[in-house]
């Protein structure tokens, strides 16, 4: 089951259509016509991917019996792969390559780093 943003995302024209056509009937139809109609909220389907992926380890997080090896595996692919978008590819392949320790005082400094840039 995809996240409901990710629904909103992939029927975004559909529910465009539909909210402006009535708008006229409803307040609230008018309100989501004015969003839908914005395309500056459109950026947000850069998103879909890195929400697909978000949801993926979110719902590993959700098991009742969950592995705390493949949480943790999950959980660092996913801040790999956002760090990826941010940082310089070398720094993503040193890391790959560092030893168990090093990578684990890396990732912690690259989930820091990440949660740092985005308390901005």
């Amino acid at each position: 089951m995809l996240p409901a943003s990710t629904e909103v995302l992939e029927q975004w024209n559909d529910l465009k259509e539909y909210f402006i056509s009535q708008k006229d009937v409803d307040y609230k139809a008018c309100e989501l016509a004015n969003l839908y109609h914005d395309n500056s909220n459109r950026l947000l389907t850069f998103l879909k991917k890195i929400l697909q992926q978000v949801s993926v380890v979110n719902l590993s997080f959700e098991k009742n019996d969950a592995d705390i090896t493949r949480l943790f595996s999950d959980l660092r692919s996913l801040v790999f792969m956002l760090a990826a978008r941010v940082l310089k590819p070398a720094a993503i392949a040193e890391t790959a390559r560092a030893s168990k320790y090093r990578q684990h005082t890396r990732f912690k400094i690259i989930l820091t780093t990440f949660i740092d840039f985005y308390r901005i």
